[in-house]
């Protein structure tokens, strides 16, 4: 990639040309090697000679960054980046001189894989090279590629709890999409619905959060497309119990189960049974009921103890008078990687105010006042939640 010269020896090493072979009758060996060494420039003829011996067009031969490399390139790092190889991916980028790739698709496939790489590598730059990709894919009225850039930058934002820049981002780029008198697809829009709710929930418009979710259950119905319904039903089913609404928390349950057992997914049933614990735990008051449902979730996904288990086992177990056993279980618990949104960290904090509780029955007051200070300082900046009033009531039993 460099220089003309060097282009031109990189090309014809890869068609095994010789020297002579590349000069044929047209040219000498000589004065091949001395273009390839940046030491002659070659005639408008002699280029179109050598760009016909190569296979390539003149633009790509005078091009910085040929198509043509750019395509051998990108099939590279997809390979790379498929196989979570993100070293390799920004190590064969790095050599390219990527302010200098021009307006194509795979130019932009290119600067995508390479920001998305130095994401998921902790770079700092990334989102530079997602924005130039961004940049292309809208030139090149490409709007799908677009919007799912636009989602992965979203996603990054919500993670570092820039719920509101995050929806900012979501829906400037949907006004944008559509003022090109574009309409995202099917699949992506729901994409865009359900993350969007998502983000209304984050910054407590839960009014326009719960239209916008229940908008996307019923496109996602008549489309037929149900790609994100789970999803979708998962997500409403736990604002419903939140808001106790017990006639929607059955309905998306059994809606949930249906769907479970429609695709036939370990996953789609464990979450069936986990959301069924919770709503026991938080809603209901049938704490038997609650350790039923989290002991056949165990056993659904094949009898490890996780987060999800210790919390609401522990949590039952607590309320049904066993301290000793839910402060054990309760403390086995660790933070879910995947527990971005506030909801979820409003529910890490409230783990810490049950464990606060039992050291209090258990006679540590001190030790137990420093948890639940500790819970109150994680969720007195999140929206408000039955799980974030659970840990102010719990301070105040310290105070």
């Amino acid at each position: 990639m460099g220089s003309l010269g060097v282009r031109i020896k990189t090309l014809r090493k890869k068609k095994k040309l010789t020297l002579q072979g590349l000069a044929g009758e047209h040219m000498t060996k000589g004065m091949v090697s001395l273009i390839e060494n940046d030491k002659a420039k070659p005639s408008m003829e002699s280029l179109h000679y050598i760009a016909e011996q190569l296979n390539v067009t003149v633009n790509e031969l005078l091009e910085e960054v040929s198509i043509t490399e750019i395509r051998e390139l990108l099939a590279t790092i997809e390979t790379y980046f498929r196989e979570g190889n993100d070293v390799e991916v920004i190590k064969c980028v790095s050599l390219v001189q990527t302010e200098h790739l021009p307006l194509s698709y795979e130019s932009a496939k290119v600067l995508e894989l390479y920001g998305k790489s130095l994401y998921k590598t902790g770079a700092t730059n990334w989102e530079n090279y997602l924005d130039l990709a961004d940049h292309q894919y809208m030139t090149l009225a490409l709007y799908e590629k677009s919007a799912t850039i636009t989602l992965f930058q979203s996603w990054s934002k919500l993670k570092c709890g820039q719920y509101e820049e995050s929806l900012h981002l979501l829906r400037e780029k949907h006004a944008l999409i559509q003022s090109h008198g574009a309409e995202l697809e099917t699949l992506t829009f729901l994409k865009y619905q359900t993350h969007e709710a998502s983000l209304l929930f984050a910054i407590g418009q839960n009014k326009e959060a719960e239209e916008v979710l229940h908008s996307a259950i019923s496109y996602s119905r008549t489309t037929k497309v149900f790609y994100q319904i789970e999803e979708l039903y998962r997500i409403a089913c736990l604002y419903s119990i939140m808001m106790r609404n017990n006639e929607e928390v059955s309905y998306f349950l059994e809606k949930l189960d249906l769907y479970s057992k429609f695709v036939d997914s370990t996953d789609a049933k464990a979450a069936v049974l986990l959301l069924r614990s919770h709503y026991h735990n938080e809603a209901t008051g049938e704490y038997e009921e609650a350790i039923q449902d989290i002991e056949a979730f165990k056993d659904i996904t094949g009898g490890s103890v996780n987060s999800y288990y210790v919390m609401e086992k522990g949590k039952a177990l607590y309320h049904m008078g066993d301290i000793e056993g839910a402060l054990e279980l309760l403390d086995e618990f660790t933070i879910i990687p995947e527990w971005v949104h506030p909801f979820d960290r409003s529910m890490i904090h409230q783990v810490k105010a049950y464990q606060a509780l039992c050291l209090k029955d258990l006679g540590k007051w001190e030790k137990g006042k420093v948890y639940a200070k500790e819970a109150y300082e994680g969720v007195k900046q999140l929206p408000e939640t039955p799980y974030r009033a659970f840990v102010y009531e719990t301070l105040n039993q310290f105070l």
